[in-house]
C-alpha cells in the first residue's frame, strides 16, 4: 500500500500499487460538513511528526546537509534501488523542480515538511515540472512524482492545445493538493482513497478506469488561461467539455467506480457560473456519485454532460449518481443524471478490508 501526505504540483497521472506522485499545495478552502447524516469512520492513521524525520528515512534536503543527505528527490529514488521493505522519504522545505518516476515494490511513504499536517494550506515542500502529453506521448509519463504526506505537486505545462499533464500515481492520499489544468489525476487500475486534499483542473481532470473515495476533498474548476485555450473550447466543444470527472469503467460487470463524499465544488477566480458539469462518460458504462457534497454555481444545471453531444450513446447505460447534495450547483434538471435513493458505502466502493490500507 501507499500512502501520501500532503504535496503540491500540477501534472497528470496513474494510481498503481507500486507509485505515487507529486501534488501541489494550495490555500486552504474548507469542507463541507453540515448534513445531518453521518458517514463512515475511517480516520487518517496516526501521522509521525510533521518537521522530525521518521528514524530510518531517507532524507532530502536542498541546503545545510548532513552526511548521508540527498540534494534531490531522484537521488533518494536511486538510493531505493537493490532496498527491500517498508521505506520513508523525507524532504524538507524547498521547491524541487524535477519530476521523478518511482517504481518500489514496498510500502513508500515520501513525507512533505510542513508545520500542520492536518491541512494542505501550509505545506513547504513543491514539486514542479512542466512536462505535457505531447513532450511525454503518454499521460504517466507527463507526471511530476508519486508522494504520500505533506508535499505540493505542481504541473506548470501551459494551457493551450496540448495541455493534458498528469499529476499523481498512489493508493492513500492525505491532506495533499493536485493542480493542472486538462488530467489532473488519474485513478488508472487500481483502488484510491483521498482525505482532505485539494484537486483542481479545468477539464476531465479527475479520470481513468480505476475506483476512487474521495473524503472532504475540494474540488475547484479552473477557467480558461489563455486565447489559445479559448479557441480550443470553442472550435472542439464536443470534445472539450469542463467536466470535473472522466470515468472509463469497462464493462457493466466491473466494480470500478469514483465516488465524492462530504466535499465542497467551487469555481476558481473567473470561472463562470453553469461552466462545468459534474462528470462525463470516457466510456459507456462509467460510474460516479457525488453525495452529501456542496456544489457552487460553476456546476451547470444539467449536471452532467455526455461525451460528443447530442449523438453520444454513452449515456444510456453510465451510474450518475447523487445524493443529498446541496448548493446552487444541486439544482437544475439533470439531463440523464440520477438521484441515488440511498448513499453509497465505503465498504461496498473500496473492499470490506478497506480499513487495513485506508487508515
Amino acid at each position: 500500500a501507499l500512502y501520501i501526505m500532503t504535496l503540491i504540483f500540477p501534472i497528470n497521472q496513474s494510481f498503481s500499487a507500486t507509485q505515487w506522485c507529486f501534488f501541489m499545495i494550495l490555500s486552504y478552502a474548507g469542507f463541507a460538513g453540515s448534513h445531518a447524516l453521518p458517514t463512515h469512520n475511517l480516520l487518517p492513521r496516526a501521522r509521525p511528526s510533521s518537521t522530525i524525520p521518521p528514524r530510518g528515512a531517507l532524507i532530502v534536503r536542498q541546503k545545510n546537509r548532513l552526511p548521508g543527505e540527498h540534494p534531490t528527490i531522484p537521488d533518494a529514488i536511486r538510493f531505493l534501488r537493490g532496498t527491500k521493505g517498508p521505506q520513508t522519504i523525507f524532504i524538507y522545505p524547498g521547491n524541487y523542480n524535477l519530476g521523478v518516476y518511482i517504481r518500489y515494490g514496498y510500502p513508500l511513504t515520501i513525507q512533505g515538511y510542513t508545520p500542520s499536517p492536518g491541512t494542505y494550506a501550509q505545506n513547504l515542500v513543491t514539486v514542479s515540472v512542466a512536462t505535457g502529453r505531447a513532450e511525454t506521448g503518454g499521460d504517466p509519463e507527463s507526471s511530476a512524482i508519486w508522494v504520500q504526506q505533506n508535499d505540493n505537486v505542481v504541473n506548470s505545462y501551459g494551457t493551450g492545445t496540448n495541455t493534458q499533464a498528469v499529476a499523481v500515481t498512489a493508493q492513500v492520499y492525505s491532506m495533499c493538493s493536485f493542480s493542472s489544468y486538462q488530467d489532473t489525476l488519474y485513478v488508472k487500475a487500481t483502488s484510491a482513497y483521498f482525505l482532505g486534499c485539494n484537486i483542481e483542473g479545468a477539464v476531465d481532470f479527475i479520470f481513468g478506469r480505476g475506483t476512487a473515495w474521495f473524503e472532504r476533498a475540494n474540488i475547484v474548476v479552473k477557467p480558461p488561461r489563455s486565447f489559445a485555450t479559448w479557441i480550443v473550447f470553442f472550435q472542439t466543444y464536443l470534445e472539450s467539455i469542463a467536466a470535473i470527472t472522466a470515468h472509463k469503467r469497462v464493462g457493466a460487470g466491473s466494480p470500478a467506480k469514483f465516488v465524492f463524499n462530504l466535499s465542497n465544488i467551487v469555481g476558481a477566480p473567473g470561472a463562470r457560473p453553469g461552466s462545468a458539469y459534474l462528470g462525463r462518460p470516457w466510456s459507456a458504462f462509467a460510474a460516479v456519485t457525488f453525495q452529501f457534497c456542496t456544489l457552487s454555481n460553476v456546476i451547470n444545471p444539467a449536471g452532467w454532460a455526455a461525451w460528443n453531444p447530442p449523438q453520444d450513446s454513452r449515456t444510456q447505460s453510465v451510474q450518475f449518481y447523487e445524493f443529498q447534495n446541496k448548493g446552487p450547483g444541486s439544482q437544475g434538471r439533470r439531463l440523464f443524471g440520477k438521484f441515488s435513493a440511498q448513499p453509497a458505502k465505503i465498504e461496498q466502493v473500496l473492499g470490506a478490508n478497506y480499513a487495513s490500507w485506508a487508515t
